[in-house]
């Protein structure tokens, strides 16, 4: 069985130097790794971060903070992917301030 903990940690140590702020959301599997560790393991990168708690607010922050000039990198497990459910609601919105955060 592949040491889950070890291959994250290689995936945020390939990713984290490369972007310039994360969004950090804990997945409700039992194994998640806590979206408090993830921040603290981007500021350990030098990486700016915050903690958002839906998945779907999550998004629009990321979504809000990318504007037009950036791209929004989604990652994680496929829990998380599932997120992507949240997009044909939100891309109808035209400003995501509106989207309660």
């Amino acid at each position: 069985m592949p040491d889950v903990e070890s291959n994250y940690k290689k995936a945020l140590d390939y990713l984290l130097p490369r972007l310039k702020k994360v969004i950090a959301n804990q997945s409700e599997h039992p194994q998640a790794t806590s979206a408090d560790k993830l921040v603290e393991l981007a500021h350990k990168y030098g990486c700016s971060s915050q903690e958002v708690s839906r998945v779907d607010c999550a998004l629009a922050k990321a979504l809000d903070l990318a504007g037009s000039e950036c791209a929004v990198l989604i990652a994680g497990s496929l829990f998380v992917a599932a997120a992507r459910e949240a997009w044909p609601r939100l891309s109808r919105v035209q400003s995501y301030e509106r989207v309660s955060l």
